[in-house]
Formats: C-alpha cells, sequence, structure tokens
C-alpha cells in the first residue's frame, strides 16, 4: 500500500498526486482511458502550479508567467531580468487595459488610480499558483479583462525549507537583450529563503518566507545614459488552522521597492528623473466553514495599504531647456493609498445543481501630494528671454466605493452543462477635499480649496452570465464551450478625478500658475532687482 499523509485539499481546485507503482516481479497489464476534460469548467484561463513555474525557461516575474497565457499580449519582454520591476501592460483580446484586476490569495490588489496596470510588488517564489481568467461567465470576475490571483504557498505537515540565490549575468545575455526605451541590462540578483511545517500537526501550521531581487541597469534619457537599478524585498507570513468544520487562514505580507531612473525620456535629463521608493502591506483573514451535508461558505476580510515616493534625481529647481529637456529637477509626487474589502460566497451542492450566492464590498482611497522644489520652473530659449512659472503645491484626494452580488446555478446533466448567473455591481465615485496651496513667491497664485462634494460617479450595472458546455465523442475528448455575458466598466479613481479642478491631471499641469518671461542678462535664472 502507497500511503499520502500530507495532501492538501481544497474546494475549487485540482490536487495532483504522483503515484511510483513497483511491480515485483509481477506482470501487470496497464489500461487507461481518455483523459477526461472537465465539463464544469466553463470560463477559459489557465492555472500554473508551482511545479510549472519552477520549470517554465522564463524570468521570475509575472509578465513572463503570462506570457504563456492564451490571448494576452503584453508591451514588454524580460530577458534574463532586464525588465523586471517594470509595470508592464496586459491587454487581452481587445478589452482595455482598465479592465484588468489582480488579486493575491483573494485580496484585491488592483491599483484604481492607475487601473489595470501590474502591482508594483510581486513576490514571484512564495506563490504556489498562478490563477488567471481570460473569458466565460466567471460569476465572481467582474470585468471583461484579464483577472490573475496568486495564490502564496502556506505549511502542511510535511516541515519544508530551502534557501536560494541567483545570478543573471548581463554580459552573457548582452546580444539577445533589447529592452524597451534604450536601456541596457548589467545584471540581476534573485535570493530568498523559506519554511513552513507544523505547530500542531493536522490542526495548525505555519509559513514564512522572504524573496527578494536586485538589477543593475542603466536606461537612455535626453541622450544621455542614466542609473535604472531596481530592488526589491518581500516578507510573507501565513497561520493556518483546521477547527474541525472550519478552515481558518491569517497572512501578513510586506514589500519595499527600490526603482533609479523613472521617467527616462527624451525629454528629461538624469537630473529630472525619478528614485521611486514604494512599500505595500496586505493583511488578510479568511475563514472557510461547511455547513451540513450540502453547503459550505467563504468569508474574507482583507487590508491592503500601499504608497510610494517620486523624488526627482536633483534637488535644485526644475528647467526646461532651448531644446525642452527638462533638467536640474523635476515635480516630487508623493501618494498614500489603501483599500479595504470583505467578501462572502457561499455554494450549495443539490444534485445536478451547484448554487453558488456571494456579495463583496472594497473601499479605496487614494492622497496625493504634488510638489515643484523651490515653487518654481523656469523655460530658456535661444535668446536670453526666460520663462518663469509659479505653480502651486497640491494635495488631492479621492475614494470609491465598490459593491456586488451574484448568484449562479451550474446544472449538470450527462454530457451537457449550463451556468446560469446574475451579477450585480454598484460603483461610486467622489472627490474628496482638495487644496491648491498658495505659492509664497507669487500673490498672484492664492491657495484654492475644491471641497470634493457628493458622489459624483454613480455606476449601476446588472450582468447576465450565460455559458454551455459539452462533451463530444464516445470518450469525451472534445468539449465544445459556448458563452454570453456582460461586464460593467471599472470606474478608476483617475476617471473620478477628471471632474476635480485641483487635480494636474495632463494637460492642466499647470493651471492656476503664475507665468511671465524676463531677460536673463546673466543667465542665472533668477529675476534679479533693477
Amino acid at each position: 500500500p502507497s500511503g499520502h499523509p500530507n495532501v492538501t485539499v481544497r474546494v475549487g481546485r485540482a490536487t495532483v498526486i504522483q503515484i511510483t507503482a513497483s511491480p515485483g516481479g509481477h506482470h501487470i497489464l496497464g489500461a487507461s482511458e481518455s483523459a477526461m476534460l472537465d465539463s464544469r469548467q466553463v470560463a477559459t484561463g489557465a492555472n500554473f502550479r508551482q511545479e510549472q513555474l519552477e520549470a517554465m525557461a522564463v524570468s521570475a516575474d509575472l509578465p513572463s508567467v503570462l506570457q504563456s497565457t492564451p490571448g494576452v499580449a503584453l508591451d514588454l519582454v524580460n530577458v534574463g531580468g532586464s525588465t523586471t520591476g517594470e509595470r508592464a501592460t496586459a491587454v487581452f483580446r481587445g478589452a482595455p487595459r482598465d479592465a484588468n484586476t489582480w488579486t493575491v490569495d483573494g485580496v484585491t490588489l488592483t491599483d484604481m488610480s492607475a487601473s489595470g496596470l501590474f502591482p508594483r510588488y510581486f513576490e514571484f517564489a512564495l506563490l504556489e499558483e498562478i490563477q488567471t481568467v481570460t473569458g466565460g461567465p466567471d460569476i465572481q470576475q467582474m470585468t471583461a479583462g484579464l483577472g490573475v490571483n496568486l495564490v502564496t504557498k502556506r505549511g502542511t505537515n510535511l516541515f519544508q525549507g530551502q534557501g536560494r540565490a541567483y545570478l543573471s549575468d548581463g554580459a552573457s545575455v548582452g546580444g539577445d537583450v533589447q529592452p524597451l526605451g534604450g536601456a541596457h541590462f548589467d545584471g540581476a540578483v534573485d535570493f530568498g529563503a523559506e519554511a513552513g511545517g507544523a505547530i500542531v500537526r493536522n490542526k495548525l501550521w505555519y509559513f514564512g518566507g522572504l524573496d527578494g531581487v536586485s538589477s543593475d541597469r542603466t536606461v537612455l534619457s535626453a541622450n544621455n545614459i542614466a542609473s535604472h537599478d531596481f530592488s526589491r524585498t518581500s516578507l510573507l507570513g501565513k497561520i493556518s488552522l483546521n477547527a474541525g468544520r472550519n478552515a481558518l487562514t491569517g497572512s501578513v505580507h510586506t514589500s519595499g521597492l527600490d526603482r533609479e531612473g523613472v521617467g527616462a525620456s527624451a525629454l528629461r535629463a538624469e537630473s529630472a528623473l525619478w528614485n521611486d521608493d514604494g512599500r505595500t502591506t496586505v493583511l488578510r483573514v479568511e475563514d472557510s466553514a461547511v455547513l451540513g451535508a450540502n453547503w459550505f461558505v467563504t468569508a474574507l476580510a482583507g487590508l491592503v495599504d500601499t504608497g510610494f515616493t517620486l523624488n526627482p534625481d536633483a534637488t535644485g529647481t526644475a528647467h526646461v531647456d532651448s531644446s525642452g529637456i527638462f533638467r536640474d529637477g523635476f515635480e516630487r509626487v508623493t501618494a498614500d493609498r489603501s483599500s479595504k474589502e470583505a467578501r462572502l460566497n457561499l455554494t450549495g451542492y443539490f444534485g445536478a445543481h451547484e448554487i453558488q450566492a456571494g456579495g463583496g464590498y472594497r473601499s479605496v482611497s487614494d492622497s496625493t501630494r504634488y510638489v515643484w522644489p523651490g515653487g518654481l520652473v523656469t523655460a530658456g530659449s535661444a535668446t536670453p528671454v526666460t520663462l518663469m512659472i509659479l505653480p502651486p503645491d497640491r494635495d488631492v484626494s479621492a475614494r470609491a466605493n465598490y459593491t456586488s452580488a451574484w448568484v449562479q446555478d451550474t446544472i449538470s446533466h450527462g454530457r451537457l452543462t449550463a451556468n446560469l448567473g446574475v451579477r450585480f455591481d454598484a460603483q461610486r465615485g467622489r472627490n474628496r477635499e482638495s487644496i491648491a496651496m498658495a505659492n509664497p513667491l507669487s500673490p498672484l497664485v492664492p491657495a484654492a480649496t475644491f471641497d470634493g462634494g457628493d458622489d459624483g460617479w454613480k455606476w449601476r450595472s446588472l450582468s447576465p452570465r450565460l455559458g454551455v458546455t459539452y462533451a463530444v465523442g464516445r470518450d469525451q475528448t472534445m468539449l465544445v464551450r459556448a458563452s454570453f455575458s456582460r461586464y460593467p466598466d471599472q470606474l478608476g479613481l483617475d476617471r473620478v478625478q477628471q471632474s476635480n479642478p485641483v487635480a494636474p491631471i495632463a494637460g492642466r499641469q499647470f493651471e492656476g500658475s503664475e507665468m511671465f518671461a524676463f531677460v536673463d542678462a546673466n543667465g542665472n535664472r533668477v529675476v534679479d532687482p533693477g
């Protein structure tokens, strides 16, 4: 007999067991049937388990893995870690970028101020599985874009621990590396350690892990070479408790990131590039319980706190030269973003019917400060005439709430499976009090306050989700799928802030500023007396 005492089984997840048969001198005749397809799976997508992630010949980051998902296109290609840490853009079958959603262990990480972009922090080596949804009538997927859930590792009865360090030498792959934007890759180090096991066998488990990466790069900006180094360190801790008919899980993970040379372009010199110093913390509590013989319920609560500071490389006042290139400094941006989330899902099994019902609530907020060092920007020309801009500093704030409810029935009858469901979403966004502060260098730039008012954005949508699968052939080796689904757009805070007159959105960064020209005879960029 063969025993497997450390098998983790979860509702809605596939569990793979490897069994090696020892014939012991006997003749064994093996017979097999054609692999049965999962006719209950109407949604499309791809799941990547830990053993697949370790075997994939790609860089250890999320964009590289998602390149293997059918229908997903990205704007960056990572060779040997050359673009690790960049926020790639993913597009799925023509859906808008802001339709993408990102979660970790079910907790939403989607940045509603930059909707659809990849999460800023991603601990690849601490993952057990990457789950993607790219279409179909999945009732818990709100939008039509790419949906990604990152499942982190957990402890089992078997103690396991490891450490690792990988070195990628840019010189050995330099001929193959052609990153976007004229960057040059010099090398990267990926390191980490993890351990997990049982505190009380069959009842209480723990897991802890460290994951980090450091990449040395340069980038071309305004025809000059600038540092584009990147580093990230992440910590994960998780406790799991089996309390009879309940399974409780609590986890916390935190990450810190540092990037240099952010914002490189033909119009920004190295001294005007940003150094990006960011953080994220995710707290999660989940309870799964069996209710009687037919019902299973999962409740989840999560808190996400993120933030970053974009500091210009130089601390002086920004200057735009006669070629239109920013030098000597740039705007400083400090952002604090947070979200709170709660979700409940109830599943019942009644013969040929699998009924799913649930709902969720998420609240997000964003407070950002914009400061031009010195309170001024100068712009030169081929003549001694110089333009001076005196902008206000700005504190901009907004928030949004997302409420959802859904119900779905999956009906199985022979080779036919049908999914019938409907989803309701209510999205509300409002600007909170925002301030344009007075510029002490000019009486013509007084303080101004926008109170934000009531919820200026209110979206409500009812989305039907219908799907059918049919297994074809005697051995059911082919599965035909068809679905009809409606998806709402995702209300981002970047959209909400378009109605905020204080927000420095594209095209009006210098609204409310004083501008004047003067003859800078001595070239010191200062209005001298007399």
